[in-house]
């Protein structure tokens, strides 16, 4: 596998003297099919014992000072996962381990982030004339409430649970936001994912804004919807229908609330 990639570096490091364009551009079709024949082989000796020596080095193998391998694009990171979650296992405090582990998780947090801000992006740049995705959900009378009853108002969307441990914390916080607010314009739109639905109408009982829940309970497609990956999860929107800030602490909610309510 070195031969071959002594091969492909010398092979790129002759394209600059190529003086023809054409024939630049074919040797680089051709670098880039033993490139990919490379990666090929290299596959192979990475799935078939990802905590062998010549895994590790086979993903940090370098062409022009780049990775052939990075965990940072989607088809390479399942190898660079396998080694590292292989050499984490066997061999946690081997530096080698801590490194491409370390490498790795930064890679996937990366991606995470990425997955979350174009889920956002895209939930606040609809096709639809509104700047959200609307919810219709039956209440604990059974009558449906639609998200866009509330337009025209500041609206916090709060993903929740009332069977959570902290849910009792939680809701004399969102109380102390409504008794503020509500008379100047705010609403809750409280969408339960309870699985239990008697102790979820017993628990909103005596609550006083928008509480809905669907018989789906976290598989309720509306948690793909707003990309709802942790309970509490809440949005906030404006009068004009904009999610503008997603998963704020209770002190800047409070802060923002009392600018557009104004």
């Amino acid at each position: 596998m070195r031969v071959s990639l002594i091969d492909i570096q010398n092979k790129l490091a002759g394209l600059n003297d190529l003086a023809d364009e054409k024939e630049r551009e074919q040797k680089a079709v051709e670098i880039d099919g033993d490139l990919q024949r490379h990666k090929e082989l290299a596959h192979d000796i990475i799935m078939e014992n990802p905590r062998s020596t010549a895994a590790y080095f086979a993903l940090y193998q370098q062409i022009g000072g780049r990775y052939i391998f990075s965990p940072f694009v989607q088809e390479d990171y399942p190898y660079w996962a396998a080694v590292a979650t292989a050499y984490h296992a066997y061999m946690p405090q081997y530096d080698r381990s801590k490194n491409i582990y370390n490498f790795v998780l930064d890679a996937l947090k990366e991606k995470q982030n990425a997955q979350k801000q174009a889920a956002l992006s895209e939930l606040m740049n609809s096709d639809e004339a509104r700047g959200y995705i609307d919810i219709a959900l039956p209440d604990r009378y059974g009558n449906e409430v639609r998200l866009s009853d509330y337009e025209g108002q500041v609206v916090l969307i709060d993903f929740s649970a009332y069977e959570a441990q902290e849910s009792i914390d939680y809701t004399f916080a969102l109380r102390d936001l409504y008794n503020k607010y509500h008379g100047r314009g705010l609403e809750i739109y409280q969408v339960s994912l309870d699985r239990n639905k008697l102790q979820w109408e017993a628990a909103t009982e005596n609550i006083p804004w928008v509480c809905v829940r669907d018989e789906d309970g976290p598989a309720t497609r509306y948690v793909n919807l707003y990309n709802v990956t942790q309970l509490p999860t809440t949005f906030l929107m404006d009068k004009e229908g904009n999610i503008i800030a997603r998963n704020l602490k209770f002190g800047e909610l409070d802060k923002k609330i009392g600018e557009l309510v104004r």
